[in-house]
């Protein structure tokens, strides 16, 4: 067994050693205190079963409001995401690139990333209503900065050697970002692509409880609203069950696409 897989089989067994700790010890206190607010993990997982869950794999082994509601709050979060990575990567190259352009919007960026995202939300709902769209651009705007920011520090922190090369080659300015500049920043561009597709997540809930336009985000509200706990419990269980598949699949995807990287590193040391 490689390194590699008994490490991974090691965080797997210590995340369900702890899940089972912890589970344990909520369901112990849950049951003691018969707290309204606080179902234990036995009725979260029977509503779990009854209103989420099903046998058929066509869906997924999910019920069809299920999927549905997943759907619409995945779809969200995956294409603002994608709008946010890619207009990240593109202006972090350019200001990581230019020195004048760096300095002269450091204070325009400081202050655009220090709003929250939530905050932006009833100024696009008057300016693009309650469908899809305004849900894409207020997530993308939220969650652009991370990629933004660590793709301009990875541009500035990059060793001259690498340009060096570059120009003794003489490649143009586009070769050299392409062959150069971003393979040598994408572990720094993959660590802000982690960060903002947790917060494309948030914010996807957090307009589909403010806007109302339906989603997992829609669903909390209406359970809270009927003072349906374990039914809220249950939903807040699988949004923590699509943030967890969604940060495998960029991990994944990461071990794959920077394989080369780390093969780099460890031969370098």
């Amino acid at each position: 067994m490689s390194e590699r897989t008994r490490s991974t089989w090691q965080g797997l067994a210590g995340a369900a050693v702890l899940l089972a700790f912890l589970g344990g010890t909520w369901q112990t206190y849950a049951a003691k205190a018969d707290h309204f607010f606080l179902p234990t993990p036995e009725q979260i997982g029977a509503r779990l079963a009854d209103e989420w869950l099903t046998v058929d794999v066509a869906h997924l082994f999910l019920t069809s409001s299920a999927l549905t509601a997943i759907g619409q709050t995945f779809a969200t979060a995956v294409v603002a995401w994608l709008i946010a990575a890619l207009l990240g990567i593109c202006l972090g190259v350019l200001t990581g690139s230019v020195r004048l352009l760096d300095e002269i919007t450091q204070a325009p960026f400081l202050l655009l990333r220090s709003i929250p995202g939530v905050a932006l939300i009833p100024i696009f709902i008057a300016i693009l209503g309650l469908g899809s769209d305004m849900r894409i651009a207020v997530v993308a705007i939220g969650c652009v900065w991370p990629v933004l920011l660590n793709t301009a520090a990875g541009i500035r922190q990059l060793e001259p050697l690498y340009l060096d090369v570059s120009r003794v080659m003489r490649q143009g300015h586009a070769a050299r970002i392409l062959t150069v500049l971003l393979p040598a920043i994408m572990p720094k561009v993959f660590a802000g692509l982690r960060v903002s597709l947790a917060f494309a997540l948030v914010m996807t809930v957090a307009t589909e409880m403010l806007a109302g336009s339906g989603g997992l985000g829609a669903l909390a509200i209406r359970y809270r609203s009927t003072f349906d706990v374990s039914g809220l419990w249950a939903t807040l269980a699988v949004l923590a069950a699509c943030g967890l598949l969604l940060n495998a699949v960029v991990v994944l995807s990461e071990n794959s696409l920077l394989k080369w990287h780390k093969k780099w590193r460890s031969a370098s040391e």
